[in-house]
């Protein structure tokens, strides 16, 4: 079977060029480029929302490669890689107005 041609859009190139420094990212990239050239469809899960018809799998930690498959040119559109907001360990800020003490008598 002939591999899997692997396009890159202009969204994912200027995301990825704003981490070229990160060697990690780097290579879970390159794994999973070489994934997506031999099966595409057994790499990640498919997307819903907004962004439904397209595929996503998770690089490193908080980043993900947004990627199409499309069979009959048999090719693999990467479109971007997002970094999800990591949830904050901080304690929540209350507002001004919450009251945090019992009044005095």
């Amino acid at each position: 079977m002939t591999p899997w041609r692997i396009l890159r859009t202009e969204r994912f190139l200027k995301a990825l060029r704003k981490h070229r420094h990160n060697g990690e990212l780097l290579k879970a990239l390159d794994k999973k480029v070489k994934r997506l050239e031999e099966d595409p469809k057994s790499v990640g899960g498919m997307r819903s929302g907004e962004c439904h018809g397209s595929q996503s799998t998770r690089l490193v930690s908080t980043f993900r490669l947004v990627f199409s498959v499309y069979a009959k040119p048999h090719r693999v559109c990467l479109e971007a890689s997002i970094i999800a907001k990591a949830f904050t360990t901080e304690p929540r800020r209350l507002p001004m107005w919450t009251v945090t003490s019992r009044p005095q008598p």
